[in-house]
């Protein structure tokens, strides 16, 4: 039928979850005795970063941005997350990422898998978090001890 795909039961639901783990989409977490999970896609990022940087090489921000919506296009850029994100009320700008991603590479960054620079002349990205004011990248760099 029709709902095939969808999430009506615990069971599917939690197939969901575990697949969304181990491809590096999401995480578990247990906090006064329930489990939730949370849209950390940190691995799965890391793991596309691997597979298609060179260690110690810049990249464009956007450039990385290109190749990651072709192999997760529920990620960044996307043309699952691009769907998604048409049917929500919400809008960001054009430059600025959203906070999943902003925070999955604020994490790479303080394990030290990426670097990430703003270089003056370049197209500037807004990674926003909590504070009110973005960081702007232009670049990202894995890590040559990757």
């Amino acid at each position: 039928g029709d709902d095939f795909f969808d999430l009506t039961n615990k069971e599917r639901a939690q197939m969901f979850g575990y697949w969304a783990q181990f491809l590096g989409f999401m995480e578990w977490s247990v906090f006064d005795g329930a489990t939730y999970c949370s849209a950390v896609p940190t691995r799965a990022i890391e793991m596309i970063a691997k597979s298609t940087l060179k260690p110690g090489a810049a990249v464009a921000l956007g450039t990385f941005l290109s190749e990651l919506s072709n192999k997760a296009p529920v990620l960044e850029g996307g043309v699952i997350r691009k769907e998604i994100e048409g049917r929500s009320r919400g809008r960001r700008d054009g430059l600025e990422l959203s906070q999943t991603t902003s925070l999955a590479l604020l994490r790479l960054k303080l394990k030290g898998s990426l670097s990430l620079d703003m270089a003056s002349d370049a197209e500037a990205w807004s990674i926003c978090v909590a504070s009110d004011t973005p960081i702007s990248v232009s670049h990202l760099t894995l890590s040559a001890s990757i």
